[in-house]
């Protein structure tokens, strides 16, 4: 998720609508798979596993091979599976997305960090299911989906949750915190 707003507004070589396309397609990546297994198979924890499946093969891409002085492969590389996450939710459940991108998009532009931004969508994700779970709307499976997403994000995000932790994460100058912290510093050095 944090990946579409970083995308849409960092400043990359391809431009603002290549950057846009992407973001959209990684969150259709996720979608996809879980409207493919719907088609495939009545059985809901396919339907869970699917996306999970996406998010994993979005991380740890076979197109983005790392290898050594060797050859030999090192790792396979990727992204952090917010978009991909994004898109499993509103494919097991369209409407989630209304709620989810509002709340992912609020949270980005107050707090400003990438990172929670990624693990906050997942989060929404369990809470949305798990309501709907509870008043018997959907299948109590659909909130392992978000809990799985939300274990598969926090893995990726593991060196950027090791700075948040020592206070060095980026935040984002479009975000409030990152506006507050301008003006703080900029008051910093005015005195």
């Amino acid at each position: 998720m944090s990946r579409v707003f970083i995308t849409m507004f960092r400043r990359c070589a391809a431009g603002f609508w290549a950057g846009f396309a992407t973001a959209m397609l990684d969150i259709l990546k996720g979608a996809g798979a879980v409207l493919v297994a719907k088609w495939i198979t009545p059985a809901e924890w396919v339907h869970v596993v699917t996306p999970l499946a996406a998010i994993l093969g979005h991380n740890h891409s076979i197109f983005l091979i790392e290898r050594d002085e060797n050859g030999k492969i090192v790792r396979l590389r990727g992204g952090a599976g917010g978009a991909p996450s994004v898109g499993g939710a509103m494919g097991l459940l369209p409407s989630s997305i209304l709620i989810i991108l509002p709340l992912g998009m609020l949270t980005f532009f107050t707090i400003g960090i990438a990172s929670i931004t990624t693990m906050a969508v997942a989060l929404f994700a369990i809470i949305v299911f798990a309501i709907l779970a509870s008043q018997g709307a959907l299948p109590w499976t659909y909130v392992w989906y978000g809990v799985g997403a939300e274990l598969l994000l926090m893995w990726a995000l593991r060196p950027n949750l090791e700075k948040l932790f020592r206070g060095e994460e980026r935040v984002v100058k479009y975000s409030l915190n990152g506006w507050l912290r301008a003006r703080r510093e900029g008051k910093k050095d005015s005195s």
